[in-house]
């Protein structure tokens, strides 16, 4: 079966904004990758107010605090922006990426000896 132009167009769109939604900036790659990140509550209701990606989930706690988890393609704007809520923000998940943001935040560090 043949597909009309209109058809095939709503397809090609379908998947690409499928894919878009798995992005957390312009940097892309071919998997998904779960990620968990712990917010301190001095920031949680910045957090909770706002949709910093569509597969986002957020888990609250009694003590403020809050676990935002969402699934991305790509984890290099993903790092810069979980470093710029400094100590405010902790990955939980996956280990890879809490191993790189360690290896940063000791990198940093060591600037500041």
């Amino acid at each position: 079966m043949q597909r009309s132009g209109w058809e095939l167009f709503t397809s090609i769109l379908k998947t690409k904004i499928h894919f878009l939604q798995l992005h957390f900036g312009v940097h892309w790659s071919s998997g998904d990758i779960k990620v968990k990140i712990r917010f301190r509550k001095r920031v949680a209701d910045y957090v909770r107010e706002r949709t910093w990606h569509p597969t986002q989930e957020i888990v609250e706690y009694g003590d403020g605090e809050l676990i935002l988890t969402m699934t991305v393609n790509h984890l290099l704007e993903l790092k810069r922006w979980v470093l710029s809520w400094g100590d405010d923000a902790q990955v939980l998940e996956p280990d890879s990426f809490v191993q790189e943001i360690k290896k940063t935040a000791l990198n940093i560090n060591k600037k500041y000896e």
